[in-house]
């Protein structure tokens, strides 16, 4: 069953900081109070949770164990942040779990109870030796056996899923097909495509929306830039209905398609800033940043080729029967342009 609607990125994403000396793990966890909402089901007029209450439902969901030893989970305090609630808990453990010492495994059900596309951003400092990886419905497991840096691929894993360029972001556990949070960037880019797919004018529109969001994406995911979330999210809607309404208005009056490369560049500087909320609602210090940074912005590039390898020879070959051109094209960009006028009004006014 296809979703009513799809409120778009960004991914409800957390962190989990683990800082491990011998057998005493200091944790920090930070989800978003919607992610909180949803998983507890209390609505959102209901007073602050206290701490004992977030860590049952979501650290102590599962059990914590060190080489097959159990630890112990005990709260700190939880420090509401705007949108954001960190838990400070400590866990005591039988077994030294620092250095390369000690398998640590954590079962975290919570992940796969909240939002379908919830992410949890798990960074475990052992003794100096750092690990990152990424744990997500379905794959609601930690395990960390060694002292070896890894991570970077998740963080590519990541930017593919955010742009809805993986089987995952489509269908749910269930089997039911749904539309995945990156939705509004693929609509874009068909948008970019519909009218023209030939290959030279395809590669220059590409790559005129890689280096618009490029740049944006770095300068916010650095903190350098900082705009209003529903002013991005709005504006993002708007580009999408601005190139759609292009499209049809191309079609209908029989134009040539304008070279499409400075607009794909100048709207991707917008669309930019939604793909670094991703990472900016982590609050990863500057040292970690960069590998994030740089992987998350492959795996975007990534899905997008993905996306672009699927749409444009389904298009071409559509369009080589120019009775169906002429009523897939117009077809198409009225019901983009539909789809993100509804978005703008959703995100702007609600």
């Amino acid at each position: 069953m296809l979703s009513a609607t799809a409120a778009a990125h960004p991914l409800d994403v957390g962190a989990l900081d683990l800082s491990v000396q011998a057998a005493h793990i200091e944790i920090a966890l930070d989800v978003s109070s919607p992610f909180w909402r949803k998983l507890s089901g209390v609505p959102a007029t209901a007073p602050p949770p206290d701490a004992k209450a977030v860590l049952a439902a979501t650290l102590a969901s599962g059990a914590l164990t060190v080489d097959g030893e159990p630890c112990r989970l005990v709260e700190r305090e939880l420090a509401p942040a705007g949108e954001r609630l960190i838990l400070h808990a400590d866990a005591s453990c039988t077994r030294a779990a620092d250095g390369s010492e000690g398998e640590i495994v954590w079962q975290l059900p919570f992940i796969s109870r909240g939002t379908l596309t919830f992410q949890l951003l798990v960074h475990v400092d052992r003794g100096g030796a750092v690990e990152v990886l990424v744990l997500e419905a379905g794959s609601d497991t930690l395990r960390v056996a060694g002292s070896a840096r890894r991570g970077f691929g998740d963080f590519i894993l990541m930017g593919m899923h955010h742009i809805g360029a993986t089987p995952s972001e489509w269908w749910e556990p269930t089997h039911r097909l749904h539309l995945p949070e990156g939705i509004d960037h693929i609509l874009f880019l068909l948008a970019l495509l519909l009218i023209d797919v030939q290959f030279v004018p395809v590669l220059k529109t590409v790559t005129g929306f890689t280096i618009g969001h490029s740049i944006t994406l770095s300068l916010a995911a650095l903190g350098l830039v900082r705009l209003p979330a529903r002013l991005i999210e709005s504006a993002i809607a708007l580009t999408i209905a601005f190139v759609a309404g292009e499209d049809l208005a191309d079609e209908l009056a029989h134009r040539k398609a304008r070279p499409r490369w400075q607009i794909a560049m100048a709207f991707g500087l917008i669309h930019g800033f939604g793909f670094a909320r991703a990472l900016s609602d982590l609050h990863l210090g500057r040292s970690r940043l960069l590998p994030a940074l740089v992987g998350f912005n492959l795996g975007v590039e990534l899905g997008q080729e993905v996306v672009v390898l699927v749409v444009a020879p389904l298009l071409w070959l559509l369009y080589r029967i120019p009775r169906a051109r002429r009523i897939a094209a117009p077809v198409f960009a009225t019901a983009i342009l539909v789809l993100a006028l509804v978005w703008f009004v959703q995100r702007a006014f609600y």
